[in-house]
């Protein structure tokens, strides 16, 4: 994500640091969409999963951010820049409390900046602070009305708290001011799934794919709306396309072995279960699922 810092060399800094972190971003709001059904993860478990792992990824660096914004703060205690970039660091690292301060400062040396609005608002997102999340997407999409993140960014919260219908309206106005940001549509389409448009679902999903053949998690996303509907053979061609695009796409061998299980194919959904578990152990469903299975195999195993 990129931002309206003056400075070329904060600039490319943050660059290099933020890209890892826009990896995660798309890789939460992918997996958010998950369908909360017996046996299958929540959002925030499929959140959590990727953040711990990305998170170590990418900790050190994180570490060394926070030293030169805070030298930076020091030299110049009205760098707006340098207190932003410090706010975002620290959310990163979940100590979301400390970042608001910093967001604070910076949105106080410059009340016209549409990134820090949107910035904080992330953070007390996180936080659970969803009304004045909304105030400060609110405040960066009348700064910026045609900031195509700005009106993502406040789909993803309206989609959270299951107010599906602003949801849309929000990837809808992120579709208009850029027709090219294919995760809106991924996004929009999983909001259709949750409202049981699985029709309008598929449409912006195939979309999204016929952009991008390689978009893993819209080929996952549209297994989930087969499965939504019960059509869980269905549901194995996409899983299959995207497991040999990324054969470590680990919540595609969870999602298979669910379709698996229902297809009373239980060797086969053990094995996909099994996979799972090697990639994500810390997760406690999948140890109920993999109980099952062996249960329903016996003296098969």
């Amino acid at each position: 994500m990129m931002f309206p810092f003056k400075s070329k060399a904060l600039r490319r800094f943050l660059l290099f640091l933020l890209v890892p972190s826009a990896l995660l971003v798309l890789l939460s709001a992918c997996m958010a969409s998950a369908t909360k059904r017996s046996h299958k993860l929540s959002d925030k478990a499929w959140d959590q999963l990727l953040l711990c792992e990305q998170n170590r990824a990418n900790k050190n660096k994180i570490d060394r951010s926070t030293k030169w914004f805070d030298q930076a703060i020091r030299l110049n205690p009205n760098n707006a820049e340098a207190y932003e970039g410090m706010g975002r660091a620290l959310c990163f690292q979940d100590q979301h409390q400390e970042a608001i301060g910093y967001f604070d400062k910076a949105i106080g040396l410059t009340l016209q900046s549409t990134s820090c609005f949107n910035a904080r608002a992330n953070c007390k997102k996180d936080m659970g602070l969803i009304k004045e999340a909304i105030d400060d997407y609110l405040t960066a999409k009348n700064l910026s009305p045609k900031d195509h993140i700005v009106h993502f960014n406040l789909g993803l919260l309206y989609h959270d708290e299951k107010d599906y219908d602003k949801a849309l309206k929000s990837f809808g106005n992120a579709i208009k001011y850029n027709p090219e940001y294919l995760k809106a549509y991924y996004r929009r389409g999983c909001t259709y799934k949750m409202m049981e448009s699985y029709d309008l679902a598929m449409t912006d999903l195939n979309y999204v794919i016929s952009k991008d053949p390689r978009y893993t998690d819209a080929y996952h996303e549209i297994a989930l709306v087969y499965q939504a509907q019960l059509k869980y053979k269905e549901s194995l061609e996409p899983l299959n396309k995207a497991l040999s695009i990324d054969k470590d796409c680990g919540y595609c061998y969870y999602t298979r072995g669910y379709a698996k299980q229902h297809m009373e194919q239980s060797q086969e959904a053990l094995e996909d279960y099994l996979v799972y578990r090697n990639i994500y152990p810390q997760n406690t469903d999948v140890y109920t699922c993999i109980g099952l299975m062996y249960s329903r195999l016996g003296d098969k195993v």
